[in-house]
């Protein structure tokens, strides 16, 4: 194993992909050595996965993807400049049992009683701050707290409907197995944008902060990982 490593580093706030160098440095000593080698035969193997946002526009090519995923309808957002009374009107008859928000949108939470069935999770992962300043970050962080702990009763000033956050919630073993069957039987596909050498991380960053992939952003840090086993 070599003493010294390729890696990003950065110094300063602001998006990845202006802040971030691509440097060499010691070689970590982490991961600390496991029980069990068998339970990882290569720690030393990284690799960092980033999920992107899909974002839909009018192209009719770019609405295959959801609906070969098994989406029976797909909304394009850019056509709807309110977007949450598009959502109320179009299924108010028939709301919905749950909603995951990938993005984080407060004003979609906000508003979910007129297309979230009564009691149905809405789940975020996060709320998306509008910029990366620690004003706007803390807001942001502010905000999912209030989210998480305030009373859902409407005549309390709550939503109306439970929010929770996708890092917050606490999945059982049983669920956690539930989704590998799912994997293993080709129920819950995986997606894949594009694949980026680990020196092209900064253009991957640029990729995922334009919010237009079709997929899962992977950065591959071994290069000896082939595409089809990222």
């Amino acid at each position: 194993m070599t003493s010294h490593h390729r890696l990003w580093t950065f110094t300063a706030r602001g998006p990845p992909s202006s802040v971030l160098a691509f440097t060499s440095g010691p070689a970590p000593t982490l991961p600390p050595r496991l029980p069990l080698p068998r339970d990882s035969p290569t720690p030393e193997e990284w690799i960092l996965v980033k999920v992107a946002f899909a974002g839909l526009n009018r192209h009719r090519h770019r609405r295959v993807a959801p609906r070969g995923l098994g989406a029976d309808d797909v909304v394009d957002y850019t056509l709807h400049a309110d977007l949450a009374a598009h959502l109320g009107a179009a299924f108010a008859s028939a709301p919905f049992d749950a909603v995951v928000d990938t993005l984080g949108f407060q004003a979609l939470y906000a508003r979910s009683p007129s297309y979230l069935v009564p009691g149905g999770v809405y789940c975020s992962v996060g709320i998306k701050p509008p910029s990366f300043g620690v004003p706007d970050f803390l807001r942001a962080v502010v905000q999912m707290k209030l989210n998480e702990w305030w009373p859902v009763a409407r005549w309390l000033g709550g939503v109306g409907r439970p929010w929770k956050g996708a890092s917050m919630m606490s999945p059982t073993r049983e669920d956690r197995e539930s989704i590998v069957g799912m994997l293993g039987r080709g129920e819950l596909r995986v997606v894949r944008d594009s694949v980026w050498a680990f020196a092209d991380a900064d253009k991957a960053y640029e990729k995922l902060g334009g919010r237009h992939a079709r997929g899962k952003v992977l950065v591959r840090v071994d290069g000896g990982v082939g595409d089809d086993e990222c």
